[in-house]
């Protein structure tokens, strides 16, 4: 239920709602553990970057929620 669209050299992180929020968000977690593997391999390629939360979504959403962008350094 969640999705990562690159766009250059970023990378944006969505999610679509399957359950409702509560203090236990199983999506938020795997979105998480998503962007660790997505880290750990970017570093492994000599490539750095940063986690950021822009206020909107920076490119279409296309009807899902915008969580957070990694952006290559």
């Amino acid at each position: 239920p969640w999705r990562i669209v690159k766009d250059g050299d970023s990378f944006h992180f969505f999610e679509k709602k399957t359950i409702p929020s509560s203090a236990h968000d199983i999506q938020r977690l795997d979105i998480g553990i998503a962007l660790c593997h997505l880290d750990l391999a970017l570093k492994e390629k000599g490539i750095n970057g940063k986690v950021v939360e822009a206020e909107k979504a920076p490119i279409d959403s296309k009807g899902l929620l915008y969580v957070l962008s990694y952006i290559c350094k």
